[in-house]
Order: structure tokens, then C-alpha cells, then sequence
């Protein structure tokens, strides 16, 4: 669910906002607004973590128990050059690959 807001911003910081939309970096200004919101959200996060961290003084020094239930890389890969690899719309071709 999205919530529509009105909200007045500088000039500047709108030249800014549709700098970005019309480079392709955002889709629209609300979409460059939405991904500043989440960075800084995400700013927040991390500097709260670093203040516990400051401030217990101590961390987790047995991380290979965690290992179990982490994702582990992808063991393939796209190769690119394969004659042989299916074609897709745009004429390129990709296959993938073991490693």
C-alpha cells in the first residue's frame, strides 16, 4: 500500500530530483524520493547498530555456527559468448554456466 503526501521542497533540491529521473537513475520523482528515503533509513540502521556495537563493546567472534543458515553464492554464472546459447528478444545470447 502507498500513501500520496504533499510536500514543498527547494527549487534546487527539485532540479536535483528530475536530474535524476531524466539521467534514468529514477523512474519518476517519487521513485528518487522513495530510494533517498530508504538510504537514509538504512544510514540510520547501520549507525544505530554501531552504537550498540560502541557500546557493548563486543560481537559475535564465533561467525562459521551462522554459516549453516546463510545464503551461499550462486555456483553458476552467464556466459555471454557461447554460439550455441538461446537467443533472447533483444538478439543477445546468454547461457549459463557451472563454475
Amino acid at each position: 500500500m502507498t500513501t500520496q503526501i504533499a510536500v514543498r521542497l527547494p527549487d534546487e533540491l527539485v532540479e536535483f530530483i528530475d536530474n535524476l529521473v531524466s539521467s534514468g537513475r529514477a523512474t519518476s520523482r517519487a521513485d528518487a524520493i522513495s530510494q533517498a528515503l530508504r538510504r537514509e533509513r538504512r544510514h540510520e540502521i547501520a549507525a544505530r547498530d554501531a552504537t550498540i556495537l560502541a557500546t557493548t563493546g563486543t560481537y559475535d567472534d564465533d561467525l562459521d555456527a551462522h554459516l549453516p543458515g546463510t545464503p551461499q553464492p550462486s555456483p553458476w554464472t552467464i556466459s555471454t559468448d557461447a554460439p550455441d546459447a538461446p537467443r533472447r528478444p533483444g538478439g543477445d545470447s546468454a547461457r549459463l554456466v557451472l563454475i
